[in-house]
């Protein structure tokens, strides 16, 4: 079994990353996300999932929580006790189980899945595809959606795109 997480910024290009998968056999999920203009290609189980954890774990505070980011800060894997972060690792490991036992080729995408990347590498069998976008496309795309938050506080998608890269940053760094 092969499974394959594409992660990275909002608005950076993992749907489009997604949809070449996709196109060369990757299976995306049995329910994908789709806005009224747009195919996100997200496993709603796999957004859901990270919602979840986002909503357990993210700072309270103003802000864009489901990007991850508040005026609290975003969340942080360190400071988790140990029987969290073990709590988030079952999770992971039985959606793997799941999406393992339904295909051979598997790839979930979720641009939240950036801000808990040390979780799921945590299944060895696991590989990655990081995306990157210079972070003015990426402000004024987000800005572009209408999104309130990102309308009033244009630097608050900085603030995300920033908090996400260098996390994609330290994991492509790490030893894995």
């Amino acid at each position: 079994m092969t499974g394959v997480v594409v992660a990275g910024m909002h608005r950076s290009g993992t749907s489009v990353t997604a949809r070449l998968l996709a196109e060369g056999g990757w299976h995306l999920g049995e329910s994908v996300l789709v806005s009224e203009t747009e195919r996100y290609e997200e496993d709603a189980s796999f957004v859901a999932l990270h919602r979840a954890w986002l909503g357990a774990h993210l700072p309270p505070g103003d802000g864009h929580p489901d990007w991850g980011i508040s005026d609290g800060g975003s969340i942080d894997l360190d400071a988790l006790a140990a029987s969290e972060r073990m709590s988030l690792v079952t999770d992971a490991r039985a959606f793997v189980d799941r999406r393992d036992s339904e295909r051979d080729r598997w790839a979930a995408k979720d641009p939240r899945a950036a801000l808990f990347l040390p979780i799921w590498a945590e299944i060895e069998t696991l590989r990655f595809v990081l995306v990157y976008r210079n972070p003015w496309d990426v402000v004024a795309s987000a800005v572009r959606l209408g999104s309130d938050p990102f309308c009033r506080r244009p630097r608050l998608a900085l603030g995300a795109w920033l908090d996400h890269n260098r996390r994609l940053l330290a994991f492509a760094q790490a030893p894995r």
